[in-house]
Order: structure tokens, then sequence, then C-alpha cells
């Protein structure tokens, strides 16, 4: 049975210490060569404790990280407010990156990828989206100094249990280490197929985006978006990225491949609505983070 689309909120905070200063872009890309993935994501064991909550912890040994609970706060006015407008798009992504500055382009930021910066990529070893999105956010918080933005994102289709869920990009992946979504998308019909699933109300679906804007001391605010739709085939259009040719929104004729970026995302700040999974966590992330 389809779920409701639903944006949660969570605020997650280790411990309190002085933000560094701001620190120049080349100096972050020199900077980032020489710390270990293992150093900047340590692996996480969080659970959620509720819808969009995350329970966070500090490891003494080894500084902030996400092992273990120590402290939630879901009240407005004790979330933190992002005031400088520079953050690090923690993305390897090209056409996640893309969004993501399509989206906080209109909100006044200065914003690089750690692509740009050629930040070490992270094991994504989480078991959720909200896991995954912090080991991405934590580790170019700590490497570049300053708070950082990441988005983990996927497709969880009810007739599949869910999947491929957290594992959408890896659905994509070639034994070379590169993705071809074209391949994804035939595999998600595929294994609909096998399962007899023809009709749309057979084919329900959502997509699923969790953001986390994580600070160098650890502190993390998570945002989470979703929005209801089904699965077609064969796929439809050529725009935006990923399964966004094989995903119709609820309530619309066209796929989410056959709409411009602004019909996607529906969203600019100020709006009281939001289309797109992504945009409806950055609604969240603006009105919480921004006042926007």
């Amino acid at each position: 049975m389809a779920r409701r689309a639903r944006d949660t909120c969570a605020s997650v905070s280790q411990h309190k210490r002085s933000m560094p200063g701001r620190r120049s872009w080349k100096r972050l890309a020199w900077r980032s060569r020489r710390i270990s993935a293992g150093r900047t994501a340590p692996a996480p064991s969080t659970s959620a404790t509720r819808p969009g909550i995350v329970s966070n912890a500090r490891n003494p040994a080894s500084g902030p990280s996400i092992d273990a609970a120590l402290k939630v706060w879901t009240e407005r006015n004790q979330m933190r407010k992002l005031v400088d407008k520079t953050l690090v798009v923690a993305s390897h992504n090209a056409g996640k990156i893309r969004e993501i500055r399509d989206l906080i382009g209109p909100l006044g930021f200065e914003a690089k990828s750690a692509a740009d910066l050629n930040f070490v990529e992270p094991e994504e070893t989480g078991t959720t989206f909200e896991e995954n999105a912090t080991i991405k956010a934590l580790a170019s918080a700590k490497a570049s100094g300053l708070p950082a933005l990441s988005d983990d994102s996927g497709l969880a289709i009810d007739a599949l249990g869910g999947a491929p869920g957290v594992y959408t990009a890896n659905w994509a992946e070639r034994d070379d280490g590169s993705r071809d979504f074209s391949m994804a998308m035939e595999k998600v019909e595929k294994e609909l197929s096998e399962k007899g699933a023809a009709k749309p109300e057979e084919r329900t679906a959502r997509f699923v985006s969790v953001l986390c804007l994580a600070w160098p001391d650890g502190h993390v605010e998570l945002f989470r978006g979703e929005v209801e739709g089904h699965v077609v085939w064969p796929p439809r259009g050529t725009s935006g990225f990923g399964y966004d040719p094989v995903f119709q929104p609820r309530g619309y004729d066209t796929t989410f491949g056959e709409m411009s970026a602004e019909e996607k995302h529906g969203w600019k700040p100020g709006d009281a609505k939001a289309l797109s999974h992504r945009a409806r966590a950055f609604k969240l992330f603006a009105e919480t983070c921004l006042g926007a």
C-alpha cells in the first residue's frame, strides 16, 4: 500500500565547539588530499528512533561520529541556523550536484562540490538514507572546515519490498565501476514483470530524499522529503537523471524525465508547495535553517 508523501526533519547535536574560520577553496582542496576516507567518515551504526529522527553520538577517541545515541532535539527553536552562506555540496554525482545548485542558487549560496575540491568519496556503509547522508556530509564538513550539505536519495518500489531503496545507485553499477541507469531501469522493469505487476496500482513507488547539513564540530540537521507515484514502462523523457524517465508522480501524466527542472521541483524560496522529493526536503531545510 502506498504511503503518503511525508516531509520530516530532525536535529542532531553531538557537542559544541567554536567554528573554524573560512578557508580558501584552494586550501580546502589541498587539505582534502591529506585526509583518508576512514578518518573523514566513521562508519555508522545508528538507527532511526522514529520517522525522520536519527540518533547520534560522539566517540571520545575519534571525535564526532554517529556510533550511538547521545541526544536528539526536534523542536525548531533548538535547531541550529546556517548563518554563513558558504558551504560544500557533499557529492560526487554530477546530476545531483546540478539539482542542488539549482535549488540553493536562489538562496544566495556560494557552493563548491566535494568533487570540485577533490575530496575523498566516503564509503556509504549505512542502511538508511539518513545514515548515508550523514556519512557524506560529515566527511566534507571535516575535510573543509565549513558546513556541508549532502543528499542521499533513492527509489522505493512497493512491489519490490522497497527496493532498490538505499541501493538505488548500486543497481546502475557496471563491473568497471561506471553507472548505467538505462540498465538499472531495465532491471527494475524485469523485476516488476516477474512479479506480474502491470497495472499502475501494482507499480506504486516513491522517491525519497534526505538532506544532511553538517558542521565541522559534528552537529547535523536532517530533512526528509518524499513524493508518491508509480513506475512506468517504457522510459519517457530525457530530462533529469537516474530513474526520472520511469517515475510518474501522482496526479501528473508526465514523468520526471519529461519535466523541466522548474516543473519537476515546483518550488522556490517563499513558495508553499514543492513537487519533487529533493525540493520538499529543501523546503524544510530553507524554512528551518534559513528562515526562508
